[in-house]
């Protein structure tokens, strides 16, 4: 397993009565378990803004870009971005070309690695389709991603010490390997963060679902799973879960109980694009959670920290510190 190498940036300090806060939570560890893809992102030309670009029939000029990405590895990111708590990262690759630059990026990334290489199988890829506007079409090959094996998720977990104090996992993996996931932070009592996408799989991944002690859908997901789904809704809501609906640039609504509990609103800022927004906002909360943050002040915290992501492009484009969070949050950056 690659050493561990925390980033070293400093950030100028913004606002100085947020230091004890800071420094009181220095420690902590999340573990991301998720999918790893490369990203060949296009961002539509100036053409494109005359009408709705993402839409059949149309072919228009673009610029391409190729980057690290998957939920797992975006989350990973995005919460060694932050310079928070430790941040370790299991998953699976192939033994191609792209596995050599996903293990590059994220060593480069400081995030502790634990990868499963598979023989004779694609590392994850996903294309990405980009408007003026922020909207994103996204298709995505999973490739090694769906045959991470429940077994070296359990025996890692186990092995890998100190233990997380939250565990992220999302639907861009296999089934029985989000469920081992599950399964250990229950055992252990750990708070388990689910990103329920992509959503379509939804009975393979029920009892995930029902553990997820924050459950994060999109405004789409979340009414398809009211509708389709809502005995499952019902039973992770009566083991005390939340769910945290991100609603894009209206920010985000907290459910528990079926009851929406409190909503927060998104930053203002000049939008790239919303590539990882999503991503950024599940890193933050998880590092905030992990290092010991109020869950109301985490849910803020990510909301703020997803908003301020959308101003680079591509996933990792921006990625905002925990310090740079507090402040735009405070509206003093």
């Amino acid at each position: 397993m690659p050493s561990r190498r925390r980033s070293c940036r400093s950030d100028p300090t913004t606002v100085q009565e947020m230091e004890p806060q800071l420094h009181e939570h220095e420690h902590g560890k999340l573990t991301v378990v998720g999918s790893i893809n490369v990203d060949l992102t296009w961002t539509l030309g100036i053409a494109a803004q005359v009408s709705s670009p993402i839409s059949p029939g149309y072919t228009w000029s673009a610029t391409s870009r190729q980057g690290l990405g998957g939920k797992g590895a975006n989350a990973a990111i995005y919460a060694a971005g932050l310079h928070g708590p430790i941040v370790e990262l299991i998953g699976a690759i192939g033994d191609d070309h792209l596995a050599s630059f996903c293990r590059s990026e994220l060593q480069r990334a400081g995030i502790t690695l634990t990868l499963e290489e598979h023989a004779d199988t694609t590392t994850g890829r996903a294309g990405i389709i980009s408007d003026h506007r922020g909207q994103n079409l996204i298709a995505v090959d999973l490739g090694a991603n769906q045959l991470l094996t429940p077994g070296f998720v359990e025996a890692n977990m186990e092995e890998t010490l100190p233990a997380p104090s939250v565990i992220v996992t999302n639907f861009e993996i296999g089934p029985e390997a989000a469920l081992a996931t599950a399964n250990f932070a229950l055992r252990h009592r750990i708070t388990l963060i689910v990103d329920p996408s992509p959503l379509n799989q939804v009975d393979a991944f029920a009892p995930v679902l029902e553990q997820a002690s924050i459950l994060l859908p999109n405004e789409l997901e979340y009414e398809i799973l009211q509708r389709d789904y809502s005995e499952l809704l019902d039973r992770q809501q009566l083991l005390g879960g939340y769910v945290a609906v991100t609603l894009g640039e209206r920010g985000v609504d907290i459910y528990h109980q079926h009851v929406l509990a409190q909503h927060f609103d998104a930053l203002a800022v000049p939008v790239a694009d919303s590539i990882g927004a999503g991503d950024c906002f599940t890193a933050t909360l998880g590092a905030c959670l992990a290092l010991g943050i109020d869950r109301n002040e985490a849910f803020q915290l990510a909301t703020t920290a997803a908003s301020l992501s959308t101003q680079g492009f591509g996933a990792q484009g921006y990625l905002p510190t925990l310090r740079e969070a507090y402040a735009a949050r405070q509206g003093l950056q």
